[in-house]
C-alpha cells in the first residue's frame, strides 16, 4: 500500500533530522578529540546544545507546516 503524502513528507523530515543529528554529534566528537582542557569541553557541548535546540525546533516547525493542509 503507497503511503499517503503527509507520511512521505513526515518520513523525509524525520530523515533529514536524523542526518543533522548525527552531523551533528559526529562535530561533537572531532571538537572533544581536540578539545582544550581550559574550557573546550564546555564550549563543545554548549555548541552541541545548541545545535539540538535548534533542530529539534526546526523539526518541530517543518511537520507543523506538512500537516498543514
Amino acid at each position: 500500500m503507497a503511503k499517503e503524502l503527509g507520511e512521505l513528507e513526515s518520513d523525509a523530515i524525520d530523515a533529514a533530522y536524523q542526518d543533522r543529528l548525527n552531523h551533528l554529534f559526529q562535530v561533537l566528537c572531532t571538537n572533544l578529540t581536540g578539545a582544550d582542557p581550559k574550557g573546550g569541553e564546555k564550549t563543545s557541548v554548549d555548541q552541541f546544545t545548541r545545535g539540538l535546540t535548534l533542530f529539534r525546533k526546526a523539526r518541530e516547525l517543518a511537520l507543523k507546516a506538512a500537516s498543514r493542509e
